[in-house]
């Protein structure tokens, strides 16, 4: 098994970290990205904007209302960042949408009333839940103008509206990691893996992504027991990229250098571009070639 010598030695395309862990994002249309980060010690949320095919950084350390810790990210689309706030830090309920223009930061519009529901086509649905009922609104998403209060008997069809929205965008532009176990890999990938894991103490199975071109996994090495808590483990968590036909490594990491638990989806594929996490704090991207 070759180690690096294949000319198609992947890098990076970009590498993005800002104040804070990261704790969530959103793909928008046009290309970009959006998020938030959270610094656990100043309780301060961090948003972020930039194009995922070129590394463009557009917003970075951003703050919104003095960087309050109840707000949170909901979604994006072509033109803002859609951001609630948790009305209280115990509850997971939000209250009220405001839309930031997703290049500048710029206050759009804003929502008051309502937790945010999807957006889709134009539209943006949302909805209040009373005390023996969830009512149900559609707002224009470019202006945030109130539409209509849908009537109750419509629920139903819009709540499918948002699981075809949502399963239209998995299925059609991302690819997330399978446990090995899973039917499917190529008898290539099980010697990949077989190869890499021989000499190796490992905690969990792999989890894996597979394409014609690519082998993608992670694994994690058990360094042994954490001294300072004795029922917990050392980990290591390693990912690594295998030219498939080849059989040969084209690019590896450690997402985390040391961790107690397995975490999944550390990384996926949208498109032709691979992201992973590492650290908690970095989201790296390579792009993915269809041909090798």
């Amino acid at each position: 098994m070759k180690l690096f010598g294949n000319k198609n030695s992947l890098k990076p395309l970009w590498r993005f970290s800002q104040k804070g862990n990261l704790w969530r994002f959103h793909f928008g249309e046009n290309e970009f990205i959006a998020g938030e980060t959270r610094d656990m010690n100043t309780k301060k949320v961090y948003l972020f904007s930039l194009n995922y095919k070129t590394g463009k950084v557009y917003l970075k350390d951003f703050i919104f209302d003095e960087g309050n810790f109840l707000i949170t990210l909901e979604n994006v689309t072509d033109k803002f960042i859609l951001v609630s706030e948790f009305e209280r830090p115990e509850m997971p309920v939000h209250k009220g949408i405001t839309a930031l223009d997703i290049k500048t930061g710029e206050v759009i519009w804003q929502i008051n009333s309502n937790e945010y529901l999807f957006h889709t086509g134009g539209r943006l649905f949302a909805y209040q839940q009373r005390f023996e009922s969830t009512v149900l609104y559609e707002y224009e998403l470019e202006t945030g103008k109130l539409v209509r209060e849908i009537p109750s008997e419509m629920n139903k069809e819009i709540y499918t509206l948002r699981d075809e929205s949502s399963d239209d965008l998995f299925e059609e532009s991302y690819n997330y990691p399978r446990a090995f176990s899973d039917d499917g890999f190529s008898e290539s990938a099980r010697n990949i893996l077989q190869s890499e894991l021989k000499n190796v103490k490992t905690f969990s199975e792999p989890e894996a992504i597979e394409n014609k071109n690519y082998f993608i996994f992670n694994f994690y090495e058990d360094k042994g027991i954490n001294l300072k808590d004795l029922n917990e483990r050392n980990l290591k968590n390693i990912f690594r990229i295998y030219d498939i036909k080849n059989e040969e490594l084209l690019y590896e990491d450690e997402l985390n250098e040391t961790c107690r638990f397995n975490v999944p989806d550390n990384f996926f594929i949208k498109d032709n571009y691979l992201f992973y996490l590492k650290e908690k704090q970095e989201l790296i991207s390579i792009q993915i070639n269809e041909n090798l």
